[in-house]
């Protein structure tokens, strides 16, 4: 007689063990009976965990996994073959259990919940937990040891709100024991001592550079002046006219790098009146360090229409046509031959916005007349 598919294909079967010959699989497998075709079992008593079963436990009528008792076509056996086939458990790996399912039972629904709990704030059914375990506790206490008594009254603290989990966090990112500030980075220094140092480092070699690179403003000390061209004198002696070369002393010797200068403007001052009667400029030109000589052109022109005007006379006493003829013999007339003048030098120096003005005092001027 061949078994069926599900008999071979059987996972837990480790051997089939013929049990022909005896009257179980006789009465079983006949073919007018309903059980024909099906071994109970596909395992024997050797190799199973039924062996040490008891065979005479008590009938249970409800047992889910049982064959019916009595077959609905009876063919042959009679009622002692059924009972023997029925006691045999059509899988008995499968779960089992004597409790017997209510179909007409109430199923408790169930929930998802919408939105996960914060890390910050417990859920409402830790809360509950808590609460029940503290109501059972009170009523029955344990008996517990010293270690057990400690972990159980740890339980039984109360939850933290989300405001002591913040105003934890805060003061311990506020310590300076904790947080970024405790990190090291080398030699055992806190990241906050390392920045402050980083920016100190940055800090002087920015003034070290600032010191190198920013340009100071040279200083200007008259030499000397010659006339380039015939001075000239109206009739009246109201009006006078020359064109001079002023040589300049530029005194750069705080500067540790040559000075680009824009631009120097020079203005010619009567230090005794303060009215200027001549000017003269350069332009776009490198000041190397130390001392350097500068050439200006400049042009001398005074006109008044009043005869006794103070700068007037100062100009013709210095610089009028007797003094090409006139040979001093006395200190006192040679000092009316000179001229206190006043170099005033604007200087505007390339990436600086301002000007700076310097002077150069001449005390004793002698005035180029030839």
């Amino acid at each position: 007689m061949a078994l069926p598919d599900a008999i071979h294909n059987d996972p837990y079967r480790s051997a089939l063990k013929a049990i022909r010959g005896s009257s179980d699989f006789d009465d079983c497998s006949r073919p007018g009976s309903e059980w024909a075709g099906l071994v109970a079992h596909s395992r024997s008593g050797s190799d199973s965990s039924t062996q040490r079963l008891t065979t005479t436990a008590a009938r249970y009528e409800d047992d889910p996994y049982a064959r019916q008792e009595y077959p609905s076509s009876s063919s042959g056996g009679g009622a002692e073959s059924a009972e023997r086939c029925t006691s045999l458990r059509a899988n008995s790996y499968l779960p089992y259990s004597h409790h017997a399912r209510d179909p007409y039972a109430r199923v408790e629904p169930i929930y998802i919940e919408d939105k996960a709990p914060s890390l910050l704030q417990p859920a409402l059914s830790m809360q509950t937990d808590v609460r029940l375990e503290e109501g059972l506790s009170q009523s029955n206490p344990p008996i517990l040891g010293d270690h057990e008594k400690q972990d159980h009254q740890v339980r039984k603290e109360p939850m933290a709100s989300e405001e002591d989990w913040l105003s934890l966090f805060a003061a311990k990112r506020a310590s300076p024991g904790h947080g970024w500030r405790a990190k090291t980075r080398c030699c055992g220094l806190t990241r906050g001592t390392v920045t402050a140092l980083g920016v100190i480092a940055i800090l002087a070699v920015i003034v070290v550079i600032w010191a190198i690179v920013w340009p100071r403003v040279p200083r200007m000390s008259f030499a000397a002046a010659n006339n380039t061209s015939p001075p000239q004198w109206s009739k009246d002696a109201l009006s006078y006219n020359a064109t001079w070369s002023v040589n300049l002393t530029a005194i750069n010797d705080k500067n540790i790098i040559p000075t680009r200068i824009d631009s120097m403007a020079l203005s010619v001052v009567d230090h005794d009146t303060g009215v200027a009667f001549g000017s003269g400029s350069l332009s776009n030109f490198l000041l190397p360090t130390g001392s350097t000589i500068l050439q200006f052109p400049v042009s001398i022109s005074y006109t008044t229409t009043n005869a006794s005007d103070p700068t007037k006379n100062d100009l013709y006493d210095a610089c009028g046509p007797q003094v090409a003829s006139f040979s001093p013999t006395l200190a006192s007339e040679q000092q009316d031959l000179t001229l206190a003048i006043d170099f005033y030098v604007t200087i505007r120096i390339a990436g600086l916005v301002w000007s700076n003005t310097r002077v150069a005092f001449a005390p004793s001027f002698d005035c180029p007349v030839d």
